[in-house]
């Protein structure tokens, strides 16, 4: 059985703070050094163009200068073959059998979650043990247990001398899971044994805001109490 919970944006003077200054940045790990070498620790971090350090990202609304990237345990790069990803990441059959990607924002700012996109290698589709969405004191904003990651979008046994299309899901969370200094993906492998490395990553898009300091907060709330008073 699925569970799906999300926490997001808060109330009050906390949405009213969190709407401004709103950059998005995609990791898309473009390029990929070599097949199978290892991720970049640096890449994802403090994002402020398409092309920095030689590494290219995505931006729907901007950039994440103030957040970095840290990615669990030894995750290596593959350039095809899950689904229709191009580009992405999996975990290597050792060791650990999980996928984690933690985005941690500096000090004054929130990051936000919006989506990203997971496939299984093309040949089978696979459920994997759980998905999981956290902050970084373990909270859950987001858990599913055994979804099955897609790689074609037919349905098998597939008319002899056919393939099928490949295709991915995207984990998409509208509205976005917010208001959290760290937020970790977490795909749980540990029920796929050597299938492990048949899950890839892709296409995380992620965000910036900054958190009120508590005076404006402080502020605003007195504002909002003495426009309510002015209504009635």
């Amino acid at each position: 059985m699925a569970v799906r919970r999300a926490v997001w944006g808060g109330v009050g003077v906390g949405v009213v703070a969190l709407a401004s200054q709103a950059g998005a940045t995609v990791l898309i790990f473009n390029p990929v050094p070599a097949p199978d070498s290892q991720v970049s620790q640096i890449y994802g971090d403090r994002v402020t163009s398409t092309n920095q350090f030689g590494f290219e990202y995505g931006a729907e609304f901007g950039f994440t200068p103030n957040v970095v990237v840290e990615y669990r345990p030894t995750l290596r790069y593959r350039e095809s073959g899950h689904g229709d990803l191009q580009n992405f990441l999996y975990r290597e059959n050792s060791g650990n059998q999980f996928i984690e990607i933690n985005l941690n924002a500096d000090d004054g700012y929130s990051v936000c979650l919006h989506y990203f996109d997971l496939a299984s290698q093309l040949g089978e589709a696979l459920p994997v043990k759980s998905i999981d969405v956290f902050s970084g004191q373990l909270v859950s904003f987001f858990h599913e247990d055994y979804p099955v990651i897609p790689d074609i979008v037919e349905p098998r046994p597939l008319p002899p001398g056919e393939t099928g299309t490949p295709t991915h899901r995207r984990i998409e969370f509208d509205p976005m899971i917010c208001n959290a200094p760290t937020i970790k993906i977490r795909i749980n492998l540990s029920n796929l044994g050597v299938k492990v490395p048949r899950i890839g990553i892709d296409n995380i898009a992620f965000s910036q805001h900054p958190v009120p300091t508590p005076g404006a907060a402080v502020v605003l709330g007195l504002a909002g109490l003495v426009a309510g008073r002015r209504r009635r």
